[in-house]
């Protein structure tokens, strides 16, 4: 074998959980698994604000550290497991059953000045699926 062992690299279990998704829980929150936030630097924030479309339901996820916008809510961070944020306000307010749509999301960047932004600011977008509901006797 003809291997460049100088290239090996240590395996350091650095990320508990590699899921690059977006998470809806029961518990009524929007989570960003570790994966998920270090790739987008969400440790570098201190809030959210999110958009919905009812045609689509679809969840716009915009990160800022405009605490004083209306609407922000604060981004609870963990270097360890990742960060969530609260959102049963949101939830009653749209009528969105958590546990109709409890699951891990993919999900799009995108540009915020699709939605008249002019900041910077990341902006991730995902669709709500329902749960498939099992038939009895299956």
């Amino acid at each position: 074998m003809n291997i460049d062992y100088s290239k090996f690299q240590p395996y350091t279990r650095e990320m508990t959980r590699v899921i690059d998704k977006i998470t809806l829980t029961t518990s009524k929150q929007i989570g960003f698994p570790q994966a998920f936030t270090k790739k987008h630097s969400l440790l570098d924030y201190e809030g959210v604000l999110l958009y919905w479309n009812p045609e689509q339901k679809a969840v716009a996820v915009r990160f800022t550290n405009d605490m004083d916008a209306k609407g922000v809510m604060k981004l609870v961070k963990s270097d360890r497991y990742g960060a969530y944020v609260s959102v049963s306000t949101f939830l009653a307010t749209y009528s969105i059953d958590p546990k109709e749509y409890q699951r891990r999301y993919d999900y799009d960047q995108v540009d915020p000045g699709l939605f008249g932004l002019t900041t910077q600011d990341p902006v991730f977008v995902f669709v709500l699926e329902p749960l498939l509901k099992q038939e009895d006797g299956l």
